[in-house]
Order: C-alpha cells, then structure tokens, then sequence
C-alpha cells in the first residue's frame, strides 16, 4: 500500500475510532438492575420459545471455580485476528451513511494485565495499542512522523478515552474477550429472563474508569461456554456488551478435560451503548504460548516503530481540566518534540 493509501485507509479507522470513543454514553443503568431480570441475549427469544422455569441460580463461588478451569491455565496467547470496525458518518450534507473498515490484527496478551494489539492493512503497520508495566499506549505510524500517546492505567477516565478518541482501554478489551478469570468470591449469579442463560455478576477492580466497576458474563448453565460480557462503570451506566462464539481450546494449553479447560472464544463482537459503532474481532491461530516480555513494554514498542513523539495523555486531560486547553489537546500538543523526544504538555 502507497503511504497516500495507507493514510486515507487509516483517516476512515481515526474515524472510527473518535466516533466510538466521544459520542455520548446512552442512559445509565442502574447497578441493582443488573439483578432485575434483565437478562441481556437471553431477553432475545423468538415466539416459538419457551421459557425454561428454573428454581434459584447457583452459589457464585461454584460457578467461578467451574469457570476459572476454562481460562485459568492460559498465562500468555498470541493470535491472528481479522477487525472490522461499523460507523455511522454524517456527511457535509447531513446524510448519514454506514461506514465499514477491515484490518488485519496481531493479539498479544499476557494476562491478566498486559495487552498488545497491533492493526495494519496489506503487511504495513497503522496503530499499536497496548497495555503493560502500569501504562496504557496508542502509536500511530500513519504518517511521516511517527507518534505515541502514553498515560497512566489507574489514571484512564472517560475524559482521557474522549481526548484519545478511544471507545475503551486495553485492559477493558481484554475483558471483553471473555478470557480473564472470576474472583472467586463476591459475585452474583442470576438467570436470564428466558431462563436459558445463566448470568455471573462480579467486581472488575482495577483502577482508573473501571475502578468500581461491574461485569455481567453470560454462560450456558450447562457448560459455561460464555455468550456475553457485559462492562458496567462504578455509575451503573452500560460502557460495552460484546458477544463472542465459537470457542476454541488454546494449542499448547492441557487439560482438555470436563469443562473445556483452555478453551476460548475465537470470535468477539463488541457494542459501545451510546455509540453508532461497532467492532469485530474474528481470532486464528490461536495459541498458549509465553509472549516476550517486551511485547508489554512502551519503550521496547517505541524504538521498534520508530516513535519520533511521545504525548502524556495524563498532562493533557489535566491541561483541558485547568481550561489551558481543549479536549484536542492531546492529538495537537505544541513543541517540536525530536526522535524519542516527549511531550507533557506542562
């Protein structure tokens, strides 16, 4: 791909994104709702269905130790990924159109922290986004000047996802991908409303936007297969549902046994509420193998993709804060900045 094309290309993925990440967020919902009945995928029935009746739902720490068998011997995976990304665009003339994009992606997650995702179309590299040593990252080496943003994970609010222009961080996506295991106590567990599905409730801890924060996971009662992921922030409002199928078992992961240790979803299709924007993750090669540290390490991707300018998101939130500067602050930071060089914008 021509540098020309590959920067249209990579204007339609910026677009994506920034639609994603800074339309308003849809009406909250409320915490106890969670437990209300509403079931998610398991309201969406057709009228030929009936309604399982079950009697109380399982004592949460049974259902965690069943499911953490699944995911918890899987310490590292890489995987190829295709990523199709849906916008709705409005147009100069105000006609709204749907957008579509596809990317190829190489997913890297050492978990249950550190995250490398890397997008590119026709072998040429367009963003890196990644997790790892407490910092968060998004690269951009769509121009001639390669640029990174950097910023503290215990720091990501909402305001740092609107200034990037990202729909959720690193370790939200990671959850999103049903492949982080359960605390294995303090949670929930209910029925959908059509009693076919079986819903765990439980903190996500953390810090930053997800301090505080609650995640719905919907599994098949039987084999607790997950279905969806539901993310909730510390308000109660929705941030993200993401349905995921097809679950694989890891190559290089044992324990094939009952319950499907090592087993995860090969496909994701992540919602933002609120937001006219979609995102699909289809996963191939999968494998459990130990990822190179350096994978999860800001400065080893820099040198590697030839970072010339480093941003501090935290400096420019606090800027826009302080009313020093926009909520653009962060893409438009003032300086030269040589090779390597770094911005705070203080």
């Amino acid at each position: 791909m021509s540098g020309r094309g590959r920067r249209a290309w990579a204007g339609g993925a910026r677009a994506w994104w920034q639609r994603a990440g800074r339309e308003g967020v849809a009406a909250g919902v409320g915490l106890m709702m969670l437990l209300a009945g509403l079931g998610g995928c398991g309201q969406q029935r057709g009228a030929d269905e009936t309604v399982l009746v079950r009697g109380a739902a399982p004592a949460y720490g049974e259902v965690a130790a069943r499911y953490n068998q699944r995911v918890g011997q899987v310490r590292g995976l890489s995987a190829q990924a295709t990523a199709r990304v849906s916008f709705v665009e409005t147009g100069e003339d105000g006609t709204r159109r749907t957008r579509s994009e596809q990317v190829e992606a190489t997913l890297l997650l050492g978990l249950p922290d550190r995250v490398s995702l890397a997008l590119r179309k026709l072998s040429q590299g367009l963003f890196f986004f990644g997790t790892g040593g407490g910092q968060y990252w998004w690269v951009d080496v769509t121009g001639d000047e390669h640029v990174a943003w950097v910023g503290r994970v215990e720091r990501f609010s909402q305001a740092h996802a609107d200034a990037l222009g990202l729909p959720c961080s690193p370790l939200e996506l990671v959850r999103l991908l049903a492949v982080v295991p359960l605390p294995s106590e303090g949670g929930v567990c209910q029925w959908s409303s059509d009693g076919r599905l079986l819903g765990v409730v439980s903190a996500v801890g953390g810090a930053g936007r997800m301090a505080g924060a609650t995640q719905r996971l919907w599994v098949d009662p039987e084999t607790l297969e997950p279905r969806q992921v539901e993310l909730f922030d510390a308000q109660g409002r929705a941030v993200a549902l993401s349905t995921v199928a097809e679950g694989v078992f890891v190559n290089g992961v044992d324990g094939r046994g009952v319950g499907g240790e090592g087993r995860v979803p090969s496909q994701a299709w992540v919602v933002f509420p609120g937001r006219e924007a979609e995102l699909r993750l289809d996963l191939r090669e999968v494998a459990g193998w130990k990822i190179a540290e350096d994978a999860f390490v800001f400065d080893a991707v820099a040198k590697r993709q030839g970072v010339a300018r480093t941003l501090d998101v935290d400096a420019a939130v606090e800027r826009a804060a302080a009313g020093w500067g926009g909520a653009g602050g962060v893409g438009s930071a003032g300086g030269a900045g040589g090779r390597g060089g770094r911005e705070d914008g203080r």
